[in-house]
């Protein structure tokens, strides 16, 4: 680079001196601009040979690194459909779990509730018995008042009746 400045340089200078001095162009000086043509030509065509292969290279790099930037994305892609797939396989196994809990205090409820309602219905028709009959017998209303103070559900009923 530096040799194509210092002779465009020299060019430039010596075509001032020339016009200046009014030096008369001679066969020699005309040979001399033809070598000189004939090199810069040949820079010339040695430096687009070179822009050239400048070029290639730096085309293949960017394929290069399209390609690269193409799988990168693509194994992006991945991880996130690994990580969504994860997502749904979490929230049902939640679900699941939040159904069966739901499901059990539903079934432990009924089975807890069951045999205390059959009691109480007893204790219900023993009652009604008793009043129909009208013939009461101190047993059974002590057992009765005895039974209210567990059960607040036969204590309700006894106060309905008047009986506590």
């Amino acid at each position: 680079m530096k040799k194509y400045c210092f002779l465009l340089t020299f060019l430039l200078v010596s075509r001032y001196v020339s016009a200046q001095q009014n030096v008369p162009f001679t066969l020699e000086d005309r040979d001399r601009l033809i070598k000189i043509e004939q090199k810069l030509a040949e820079m010339e065509k040695r430096f687009d040979e070179r822009l050239s292969q400048m070029e290639k290279r730096f085309d293949e790099r960017f394929i290069q690194m399209e390609k690269r930037m193409d799988e990168m994305r693509a194994d992006m892609n991945a991880r996130f459909e690994q990580q969504y797939t994860f997502f749904w396989i979490f929230a049902s196994i939640f679900t699941a779990m939040l159904v069966a809990v739901f499901g059990f205090a539903y079934w432990d409820r009924k089975t807890y509730l069951k045999p205390i309602e059959n009691r109480v219905a007893l204790l219900e028709k023993l009652a009604e018995n008793e009043l129909k009959s009208k013939e009461t017998s101190p047993n059974v209303w002590a057992v009765l008042k005895d039974f209210a103070k567990i059960d607040s559900r036969l204590a309700e009923i006894l106060k309905q009746y008047n009986i506590l």
